[in-house]
């Protein structure tokens, strides 16, 4: 593998997004999640972490510092606003209802404790940076 395939970002990725699928719902749909990479690298990510920065009254040199429901609060924040871009046939009840995508809807229900093992599984596949390179994406586009 050349180094463009292995550590070149495919920057259109990186900010719009990748689809990721998941298992199908029980009326045969195929729940998609569209993901931008969570790094500094995602401009946006930085611009939403400030933000929470910001909102949430916490200097970067205190991050470590920060209580951990307000540091989930935070985190929660910028992966609606900036890491979580869509979705498509999700339905959180398994009953054929769509939930419409939107960050108010990230927040209250991904980020809800009933959905914390989907919703770390979500910011994983955001973290791999193999998932943004262009080799892969560019595969994806042909699918």
């Amino acid at each position: 593998m050349s180094l463009k395939g292995r550590y070149k970002n495919d920057m259109s990725a990186v900010k719009d997004g990748v689809w990721h699928e998941f298992e199908k719902n029980t009326d045969g749909t195929v729940p998609r999640f569209k993901l931008a990479r969570a790094a500094t690298v995602n401009k946006e990510y930085q611009k939403q972490f400030r933000a929470a920065l910001k909102k949430y009254n916490v200097e970067s040199e205190d991050l470590g510092a920060v209580e951990d429901d307000v540091a989930e609060a935070m985190l929660l924040e910028v992966f609606a606003n900036a890491v979580l871009v869509d979705w498509e046939n999700f339905q959180p009840e398994d009953d054929g209802k769509n939930l419409k995508y939107s960050p108010k809807a990230v927040k209250e229900v991904i980020g809800s404790p009933e959905w914390s093992d989907f919703y770390a599984k979500l910011r994983e596949d955001a973290a791999v940076a193999t998932n943004y390179r262009i080799k892969n994406t560019k595969a994806e586009a042909k699918n």
